[in-house]
């Protein structure tokens, strides 16, 4: 007798555990949902941010390959105009 009304007990547990699972896995659709528009939004910052870096390493890049002295010259050229 206390097995049988363990069972009765246990079923609507399950009843009422399938239910909480359709919402369960509602709620996990959704957080699915929003993690990947999260993503996306992640992703578009990731690709601006590494085109930004590529545009100062190709500035840093034409910097670099100019002459010394020109680059002195230009520096003195820049003070004097601020005067």
């Amino acid at each position: 007798k206390a097995v049988r009304s363990k069972m009765v007990e246990v079923r609507p547990q399950a009843k009422s555990a399938s239910g909480s699972t359709k919402k369960h896995t509602d709620d996990l659709l959704a957080k699915e949902e929003q993690y990947k528009l999260l993503n996306a939004e992640l992703e578009a910052k990731t690709a601006d941010l590494v085109r930004q870096a590529e545009q100062l390493m190709r500035e840093q890049s034409e910097v670099l390959s100019k002459p010394f002295s020109t680059l002195l010259l230009t520096d003195v050229e820049d003070e004097e105009e601020s005067r």
